[in-house]
């Protein structure tokens, strides 16, 4: 038992660096074609061309129709193409994913409670 113990408590560190590795092969191939770009004239810092898209961001103006329909996947698949089309690096203005959900899920309750 003391030697699984051990096993495990030595193998850990390996484990915890193997979730480290972080695949840059998309940032590699779309920096340099925007190595120019002024990124201070971007206010929102976000550019949609630089990014992956997950979803067609600009369906989603504020007008409903029947093709833009939002679920937690549309929410989730808006997000990550907002947070893949950041050219900088600043954080602080875009929240964690689970932040923006949860604001998102108690909206959606505050707005069915309000209307019942």
């Amino acid at each position: 038992m003391k030697k699984n113990i051990l096993l495990l408590l030595s193998a850990f560190p390996i484990m915890l660096l193997a979730q480290n590795h972080i695949d840059e092969s998309w940032s590699n191939s779309i920096n340099p074609i925007f190595h120019n770009l002024d990124k201070n004239r971007i206010s929102s810092g976000i550019l949609l061309d630089y990014g992956v898209d997950f979803t067609n961001v600009s369906a989603y103006n504020g007008v409903v129709t029947d093709t833009n329909y939002v679920d937690t996947r549309v929410i989730s698949d808006i997000y990550k193409t907002l947070f893949m089309s950041k050219v900088v690096g600043d954080t602080i203005h875009t929240p964690y994913f689970d932040k923006y959900a949860y604001n998102w899920a108690r909206e959606r309750f505050r707005e069915s409670v309000t209307n019942c």
